[in-house]
């Protein structure tokens, strides 16, 4: 049989309906899995909900009733005194037993100066009489060294003492401190010339202060008496050593009379 036109036109028109019917049966039907309704879609939110107090739950067992009737509430915690905190009650313990421990020292210490013992003597309050022990002077050397001239009674000792000095909070340290005698001066002439030195150079620099005082003086009279000056009068100038006793408690002279300068 031979298959004309009419034939094929015959044949695509009940498939292309067949096509037509298939695909419409397709676009009905939900493609992949289903999706979920909202009721769905809110269960994992109460299932992180219910996590989520779980997690803010205490550990350890639940209490009884018994239990949460005899534990004190919040309110009554913060109303409670801090005193009455075990804690604090300890801290507060330990505070006033280191306090009577520093003042029994103190006191045994003041009583045991009071007595007149070698702990006193060797201690701060020990003493310290004057005129045999002196430092004539001090030579720094190096940034660690320093020459000291020591006075014991009619001897001069000149020691090098040794030490850093640096405070304990340094990097390196504070370096403990120590003096060698280097020489023993024990000639009395050596002796003498040496504390006439020393005594020539400290009343070098007392005849220096004195001056200075003096000097400072001066200035002071010279400043009144040029203020006076500005002022239009004169300041008298007697000289009380040359003054007869009568003239000194003489009175003055008037006040009408013109101001000058007397000199006996």
């Amino acid at each position: 049989m031979k298959i004309t036109p009419i034939h094929m036109h015959l044949l695509i028109g009940p498939m292309l309906a067949a096509v037509l019917c298939c695909t419409g049966v397709a676009a009905a039907e939900p493609l992949g899995p289903e999706l979920p309704t909202p009721t769905t879609a809110i269960q994992p939110t109460k299932v992180a909900e219910r996590g989520a107090n779980k997690d803010a739950m205490p550990l350890g067992r639940p209490r009884s009733e018994s239990e949460q009737a005899t534990q004190p509430s919040d309110s009554s915690r913060a109303a409670a005194s801090p005193l009455t905190d075990p804690g604090n009650l300890t801290t507060l313990g330990s505070l006033l037993l280191v306090l009577a421990l520093i003042g029994a020292t103190a006191w045994v210490v003041k009583r045991a100066s009071r007595n007149g013992t070698l702990m006193s003597a060797l201690g701060a309050g020990g003493r310290a009489p004057a005129g045999i022990l002196e430092v004539l002077g001090r030579y720094p050397i190096s940034a660690g060294c320093t020459l000291v001239m020591l006075k014991v009674d009619r001897r001069i000792l000149l020691l090098a003492q040794s030490g850093s000095g640096r405070s304990i909070f340094s990097a390196r340290g504070a370096a403990p401190a120590s003096m060698q005698v280097l020489s023993e001066i024990t000639d009395p002439e050596d002796v003498a010339s040496i504390l006439m030195k020393v005594q020539d150079d400290e009343s070098r620099a007392a005849n220096e202060r004195f001056q200075g005082l003096l000097g400072q003086a001066e200035r002071e009279q010279t400043r009144i008496e040029r203020r006076a000056e500005r002022r239009g009068g004169m300041i008298d100038s007697v000289d009380l050593r040359s003054t007869p006793l009568a003239t000194r408690r003489a009175p003055h002279a008037t006040p009408h009379a013109s101001a000058g300068r007397v000199t006996a």
